[in-house]
């Protein structure tokens, strides 16, 4: 049997290895790849001059782009007045290739400078323009594949009529900010719940306006802060109809969870005026192009002053001023191609990269994880035909020969464990229990290693970097519920001499009981190794490429096979080896980041303090919020459960040799849960303070 388990073995860890060499070449990229996938298609065979203001998303597994405006004869400087369209164009993916739709389908009206979102049910559309008035129409377009029609759906008008406003949904609720309104920017800030339950009775919500300045041309957009999905509004123009006119560069965040608005850091400006964004991870907004208002100021001081003569008499200076403002409008040198990201939880700014152009005033559309930034406005006047598709590289690194050697021989140390202990198994109780041959402080580690996991090494780090220190009580659990372990359960475990926790419960009642137990066990950890192993495969994604199925497949393999090999000798022997790498691996973390942060240590200590990311003693008598009551009498249940009645670990208490061996190794477990939950949690601190400098 040996034999064809070591076969077998070789079989696997060269498939896995076979993987990983293939993947681990991967060359540096930059973050996002652009380019330039399609044009929109000719009008009566004459090229399309591009659309600014449109409506564009995804429904049911096309991209649909409707309404928009350009110069169609001349341009503004030369008298063109601005033409709205009502056509919708249908963009279809077949494989790697878009081709449009043949037929094109009309709006009931004209229109452009609303905002759009992909939503399940379609693609919304809000407010808008046209030559006549600003509108305050709300509807679904979408796309019927069986009789390839489009559909629109009415919804619940804006309370008033709204242009060049910005949008952003969390969950089924619609949030509308701003926009331009009787000539003048506004601070409206309106919401619709769109589930399926709405009715066109229904009517939007008025919520508290705006802060600062009323603004139109702003960008909101949705994300996480490390704590709950909110807004973010960025930039804007604020005007009114007596010519007052100011580029705003300031940022806020609303929570929805509080209703309320509160300013970003004053020192970061957003110069992203009638710009882009879309959200991506749990704490990115990107914010390619936008105006930072420079030139924009310029010329509208220029149209100021000739407004100004205009009413006298032609001179050399007005005409000089007609020439100048022209030129300047002919010679515009595009709008900006900074691509710029906020990090909402370091609440850091950052350029990232550079877009083939910049443009303005277009829709982005998240299309199978790809960004599609359509047509828009490049410059005063022009527009682009082009849709640009931008792709985020999430491998920057490669994973290199050292790494992948490394790794195959931890497997190969997997499988030996399990093989070398395989000679070991006689009976049951050398299965199952180790005949009493595991030592006190390997069993310790064992039981430690059971409670560490994937979700240690990954989440608490995770949580430490986007929040603060508030669950560290949680692990204090162990240290309560220690006393009542060492005097009343493990001397029953023992004494009976029972396999699983779950026996006790047929020896004090019944079978079914026993079964009802073991069943309850058996679910909760199918649930719990999911997400043990889907964490780890998913880092393991990120640095390598590799399919996530595969790396949770050959996680899976490896465990069964030295686990079935080895039985309980194995698992606890492997589970030792393996609290020293992620101990050491954790503390080689904490190394390279202190080495890495300007100011070192004191400045990870420094800069925690003051932005109250080791807040520890969170007093408040709320349930609903991870106090220090909360996560402390939660912390205590939950480990009285996992250490009392819990197969993985009371397991562990039965391999030692004597009951004395089975409390010195869960006081083993209990002195290493100190430092390694300090451990962790300063892990995720100091990738805050690093990432935010």
């Amino acid at each position: 049997m040996n034999i064809y388990f070591a076969r077998y073995c070789i079989a696997v860890i060269g498939l896995i290895i076979n993987i990983f060499f293939g993947f681990s070449q991967i060359k540096n990229n930059p973050v996002i790849d652009w380019e330039v996938i399609t044009e929109l298609p000719d009008e009566n065979g004459i090229p399309n001059k591009g659309l600014a203001g449109s409506f564009a998303g995804v429904s049911n597994g096309v991209m649909l782009i409707a309404g928009g405006a350009n110069f169609q004869n001349k341009m503004p400087w030369d008298g063109g007045k601005k033409f709205f369209s009502d056509k919708i164009y249908i963009l279809e993916k077949k494989g790697d290739k878009y081709n449009w739709q043949p037929r094109t389908f009309s709006l009931p009206s004209p229109v452009a400078y609303g905002y759009s979102i992909t939503t399940p049910k379609g693609v919304l559309c809000i407010g808008g323009r046209n030559s006549e008035k600003i509108l305050s129409n709300v509807f679904y377009i979408k796309w019927d594949p069986s009789s390839e029609n489009i559909i629109i759906e009415e919804l619940p008008s804006l309370p008033v009529p709204l242009a060049h406003l910005s949008a952003s949904i969390i969950g089924e609720k619609v949030y509308v900010a701003g926009g331009e309104n009787l000539n003048k920017s506004t601070n409206y800030f309106f919401s619709l719940n769109i589930s399926d339950d709405y009715s066109l009775e229904q009517k939007w919500v008025t919520l508290p306006s705006t802060p600062g300045l009323s603004r139109a041309f702003s960008v909101l957009q949705s994300q996480s802060n490390g704590k709950e999905h909110g807004l973010y509004l960025f930039s804007g123009r604020s005007y009114d109809e007596s010519g007052f006119v100011e580029i705003l560069s300031d940022s806020y965040f609303f929570s929805p969870n509080k209703n309320d608005w509160e300013s970003l850091d004053e020192k970061i400006n957003f110069p992203v005026m009638a710009g882009n964004s879309f959200e991506s991870g749990l704490e990115f907004v990107f914010l390619p192009s936008g105006d930072s208002g420079k030139e924009f100021m310029k010329i509208r001081s220029l149209e100021d002053l000739i407004n100004q003569f205009n009413g006298l008499e032609k001179t050399t200076f007005l005409d000089s001023l007609k020439t100048s403002l022209r030129d300047r409008l002919i010679n515009h040198k595009g709008f900006s191609k900074d691509i710029l990201v906020y990090n909402t939880i370091t609440k850091t700014k950052l350029k990232i990269g550079e877009l083939p152009y910049g443009v303005v005033t277009a829709p982005v559309v998240n299309w199978n994880g790809d960004f599609f930034i359509v047509s828009g406005e490049i410059s005063p006047g022009i527009r682009t035909p082009s849709i640009l598709r931008g792709k985020i590289n999430s491998v920057q690194d490669s994973f290199g020969f050292l790494n992948t050697l490394v790794l195959f021989a931890y497997f190969v140390l997997l499988l030996f464990i399990g093989f070398f202990f395989s000679k070991r198994q006689k009976s049951t109780e050398d299965y199952f229990k180790g005949n009493g041959r595991i030592p006190w402080w390997a069993a310790g580690l064992s039981i430690f290693g059971t409670a560490l996991s994937a979700i240690t090494f990954i989440a608490i780090p995770a949580k430490a970097y986007s929040t603060d220190w508030s669950y560290i009580w949680l692990n204090a659990g162990i240290l309560l519920v220690a006393p009542l372990l060492i005097y009343f359960y493990i001397p029953i475990y023992r004494k009976l001499n029972i396999t699983s926790a779950y026996h006790y419960l047929e020896l004090r009642f019944n079978v079914i009981l026993r079964l009802i137990g073991s069943i309850s066990f058996v679910l909760f950890q199918i649930g719990r190794i999911a997400v043990v192993l889907f964490l780890p495969a998913l880092a393991i994604n990120v640095v390598t490429e590799i399919n996530i199925y595969t790396c949770i497949l050959s996680m899976g393999l490896l465990s069964l096979i030295y686990t079935l090999m080895g039985g309980i000798e194995a698992v606890i022997w492997t589970d030792a080896m393996q609290v020293i790498i992620l101990l050491g691996g954790a503390l080689l973390s904490v190394f390279f980041i202190i080495y890495k942060i300007d100011g070192g240590f004191f400045e990870i200590i420094n800069s925690a303090i003051n932005l109250n990311k080791i807040n520890t003693f969170n007093m408040v008598l709320d349930f609903s919020k991870p106090t220090f009551w909360v996560v402390l009498f939660g912390g205590y249940f939950s480990s009285l459960a996992t250490y009392a009645c819990d197969q993985t670990m009371v397991q562990r208490y039965l391999t030692t040799e004597d009951e004395n061996g089975a409390v010195k190794s869960l006081l083993t477990n209990m002195w290493l849960t100190i430092p390694a939950t300090l451990i962790f949690f300063f892990v995720g601190t100091s990738l805050f303070v690093f990432f935010k400098q």
